[in-house]
């Protein structure tokens, strides 16, 4: 097999305005649409800037305009004409597609990038006579120092020789994919590391929360590798090394805290959502060759039927067709195919199913086990982590309730198991008790006195019930379904995340501060709730006071219930991270 690759000398800026409207005519645009095209095209004269003086005026009879929307379609429409004459011509033998028919593989386009399917060199030297002819027409010239070559079989020295073209040895970039000898594409994923971990280095400089680097995982990395897993499938080793990259930055450093299974689990299952790339890549590669063969009739879906059509036969996904020959052995290209669909348990779902990436990658999440939590039944760790990743919480708390349910906030205790510190007593003086997670946010002095500062504000919601340590540390999924255990949750998560800040601070600046300024760290947190309900719903959005409407009564810091009056929520707005720490003077001065 021969594979040419066409290259063209400035293929945007060479298209004939005159052939472009003939070409359009004869695939039969109305004439209003031509007329309105004619308005971009037609008596176009520009001038040229020389050392600061304008030329004379000239014609331009050729190009299209570069970032203009109608550009690529006009593009393209003018290229069709290469395609036919290239499909249609007798003296070109392309590649024999297995199962078609008698069909042939001869042209693959998009845009300007040409690649060309032959099988012998008489195709070869009629395709560049015909892209010749092709360029006397419409303003295109072919560049035949970039116009590459590649040979693939078993060829004789002389066969060689007789090609119009020297063939090249490197690899093939087709759509920015590289091709190598062999027809596969390893090299690919090398530089796909490279770039990832260019792009990880940049985001490691900024501070991100889990929840904004997960968000950053999908929508630029993921992109990128899904590109490429549709034609190749990563290794082990690729994976292996992508992982530890991803992770390395996740968790800010070399410790990482909990097992990446259980990190890649859904959010409502224990996780964080990590992006799983093997599944995610297995996934598409196989929902979309499952696709061609069930669902197409093109060329592409023959090639993929003859190639694993036996094995989908098995699987009782393809009905057996004695008219269409299949491979006894899928190649060695597509076992990850197989082993996949073993390992995932998808070998006994339909062709809707396997067809789908959606729905192949939500049965596969599925099947996940919950992450337990300890001292709590199954059911109850179901509800910790729909309580944990509540949509209306801040990031911030997100990632704050998420490390407290799994017991691997870096408190000393956890330092001390994994031998990070010597000693696992509570920072606060005068405590002699060691300071877990539990000590932390409920049974040390500094969490009781600013519990009960914060329950005025909690009763004021309507929440009547005593605060206990469970619902502080894992909330309560049965009360988060009604209206007004929400906002009581958010002020929870506002005095855990006041604990732990001021823990900090005592610990790394030996600051200790007073339950008072505790209780306006808190308080200066709930600020931001306020703000951001008022900015999605308006005033009657804020957090809840008391049994009136919402946003009629606000908790002064105090503790105690306002007079009804309307809040200066502009003024709200306006204010920055900078005056959230201003709140409380001993973090203001660590800003």
């Amino acid at each position: 097999m021969l594979k040419l690759n066409l290259d063209f000398e400035k293929a945007y800026d060479r298209v004939s305005h005159q052939y472009m409207f003939h070409v359009l005519r004869k695939m039969g645009f109305p004439e209003g649409f031509l007329a309105r095209v004619g308005l971009l095209y037609t008596e176009v004269r520009s001038k040229i800037l020389v050392n600061g003086r304008l030329s004379k005026t000239v014609a331009v009879n050729c190009g299209v305009r570069q970032g203009c929307p109608l550009s690529p379609l006009l593009f393209v429409c003018c290229v069709e004409p290469l395609a036919q004459i290239l499909r249609r011509d007798t003296w070109i033998s392309g590649v024999k597609i297995p199962g078609s028919g008698g069909r042939e593989a001869r042209c693959i386009l998009y845009m300007d990038d040409v690649t060309v399917l032959a099988s012998d060199a008489v195709s070869v030297a009629r395709v560049l006579d015909l892209t010749e002819f092709f360029g006397q027409a419409s303003g295109a010239r072919l560049n035949k120092d970039k116009t590459v070559l590649k040979v693939y079989g078993e060829w004789t020295q002389r066969e060689l020789q007789s090609l119009p073209i020297k063939t090249d040895d490197k690899d093939m970039k087709v759509l920015g994919v590289r091709f190598d000898k062999e027809g596969l594409g390893g090299k690919n994923w090398e530089d796909v590391l490279m770039k990832v971990k260019k792009k990880l280095q940049f985001w490691s400089f900024r501070y991100l929360t889990y929840e904004g680097k997960v968000l950053i995982l999908k929508s630029v990395f993921l992109p990128l590798l899904l590109f490429f897993g549709v034609v190749f499938v990563p290794s082990r080793s690729v994976l292996a090394r992508l992982d530890f990259l991803v992770f390395r930055v996740f968790w800010g450093g070399g410790w990482e805290r909990l097992q990446r299974v259980w990190v890649k689990k859904e959010r409502g299952k224990g996780g964080k959502g990590v992006p799983d790339f093997n599944r995610i890549l297995m996934c598409q590669f196989v929902a979309l060759h499952v696709s061609l063969c069930v669902n197409s009739e093109n060329k592409a879906s023959c090639f993929v039927r003859f190639f694993i059509g036996g094995f989908l036969r098995r699987l009782g996904i393809l009905k057996t067709n004695q008219t269409q020959p299949v491979a006894f052995d899928m190649p060695v290209f597509y076992q990850p195919f197989k082993k996949f669909l073993a390992v995932s348990g998808l070998e006994g779902e339909g062709a809707e199913t396997l067809s789908s990436y959606h729905n192949m990658l939500s049965f596969v999440h599925g099947r996940d086990d919950t992450c337990a939590v300890r001292g709590l039944a199954l059911g109850q760790a179901e509800e910790v982590w729909k309580a944990v990743a509540h949509p209306d919480l801040l990031n911030r708390h997100k990632d704050l309730a998420w490390l407290a349910a799994h017991k691997i906030l870096p408190v000393r205790q956890v330092m001390t198991a994994r031998r990070m510190m010597r000693t696992a007593v509570c920072p606060q003086t005068g405590c002699t008790h060691e300071e877990t997670v539990r000590h932390l946010l409920w049974d040390c002095c500094t969490a009781q006195a600013l519990w009960n500062k914060l329950t005025p504000l909690v009763k004021l919601m309507g929440f009547k019930e005593r605060l206990k340590c469970h619902m502080i540390l894992y909330g309560d999924g049965h009360l988060l379904k009604t209206e007004k255990w929400r906002p009581v949750w958010q002020v929870l998560n506002c005095g855990k995340d006041a604990l732990w800040t001021t823990r900090n601070l005592r610990l790394l600046q030996d600051k200790d501060l007073t339950p008072e300024e505790v209780k306006r760290v808190a308080w200066a947190a709930v600020k931001r709730y306020m703000v951001r309900d008022y900015r999605r719903n308006g005033l009657e959005g804020a957090v809840v006071c008391g049994g009136t409407p919402r946003g009629q009564w606000w908790w002064d810091r105090e503790g105690q219930r306002g007079q009804a009056r309307t809040p200066n929520m502009a003024g709200q707005q306006k204010r920055s991270e900078g005056s959230y720490l201003r709140t409380c003077p001993a973090l203001y001065k660590k800003a």
